[in-house]
């Protein structure tokens, strides 16, 4: 399983990792939320310090179609318009 990294706050260790295999959607869900869908039924909220802008799903989207299901592997680190405080995993 592939990753893409994602800038982070400190409290994060700095970068937050994000599975880059079965995705079937990427986008924005309120002015601070990025939210990755996967087909197996599960969704990743992730948590700006302040609001995300489209261009961050773009950014998040090049980073997956770079991974490309690659195993074991994490490209550099994506700096999104805003730094990631936080992520949520829950199921749809």
């Amino acid at each position: 399983m592939g990753y893409i990294k994602l800038k982070g706050s400190s409290a994060l260790g700095g970068f937050s990792l994000v599975p880059a295999d079965d995705v079937a959607s990427v986008k924005i869900n309120s002015s601070n939320e990025l939210v990755i869908q996967y087909i197996t039924g599960y969704k990743l909220t992730i948590a700006g310090a302040s609001n995300l802008v489209q261009n961050d799903v773009v950014l998040c989207l090049a980073g997956i179609d770079k991974m490309n299901g690659a195993s074991g592997k994490t490209n550099e680190i994506i700096e999104l318009s805003s730094a990631i405080t936080g992520q949520t995993a829950a199921s749809l």
